[in-house]
């Protein structure tokens, strides 16, 4: 009986270990797809910003299309790799990540 008890107890303790592994490799992916995302938003930001800051409220109408456009290809590449759901260009406004925008362009203005 004792044998059988600990044999329980092995086998609770690798199955638990089992879990937790699947469960940090999971966490691992979804910040590594968060750090891929943030990195190709700020790639997009480089393209259109040239070496400079970017005003949005300076940008003609076909810049700005352009890069939201841009913008929704990366951010749907992102939520397909995190089981999101994509969006369309009725909602990039919701979506658009302002705050990596503050970042680019303080960045820049170092």
């Amino acid at each position: 009986m004792d044998g059988f008890f600990v044999s329980a107890i092995v086998a609770l303790f690798v199955l638990y270990i089992l879990v937790w592994m699947r469960g940090a490799s999971e966490m691992y992916e979804g910040e590594a797809a968060v750090a891929e995302y943030k990195q190709k938003v700020m790639m997009v930001f480089a393209k259109y910003g040239k070496g400079q800051a970017i005003d949005i409220a300076k940008l003609d109408e076909k810049t700005l299309g352009d890069l939201f456009k841009d913008f929704l290809i990366v951010f749907n590449e992102y939520q397909a790799k995190v089981n999101g759901k994509p969006v369309t260009m009725a909602d990039v406004q919701k979506t658009f990540p302002i705050d990596f925008l503050n970042e680019y362009n303080a960045t820049i203005s170092r």
